[in-house]
């Protein structure tokens, strides 16, 4: 019964607000644009250093695209860029999103060297 009492009563409260549980509600898509000569990989990295990798694309080809989402705003995120060809590191960028945006284009020629 107390159970029932405690969620009953956070039910009540969280309804009664504005306030969103899902983390990724202030999250919106974006694209990843392969502006170089050669297929890339893409990882979406844990830190900067990208010692954990979260998720890693498919090869995208030559001035191709990969659409991507942010899991929230106000958060650094860290992609790291690979020639398919031959598993080198291209480069490193991190990303801030402080609002949602729209049409959002990240070129891999923007990457810097990682850290």
């Amino acid at each position: 019964m107390r159970i029932g009492v405690v969620v009953g009563l956070v039910v009540a409260l969280l309804g009664g607000s504005s306030c969103n549980l899902d983390p990724t509600a202030n999250g919106f898509a974006f694209t990843i644009l392969n502006d170089t000569d050669t297929a890339v990989t893409v990882r979406s990295c844990a830190n900067h250093r990208c010692s954990k990798a979260y998720w890693r694309s498919k090869p995208i080809l030559p001035h191709r695209t990969e659409p991507a989402n942010t899991a929230a705003q106000g958060f650094d995120e860290w992609y790291q860029f690979i020639a398919t060809d031959t598993n080198a590191v291209i480069g490193c960028i991190t990303v801030n999103f402080r609002g949602k945006e729209k049409n959002v284009v990240i070129r891999m020629s923007s990457a810097t060297a990682c850290a």
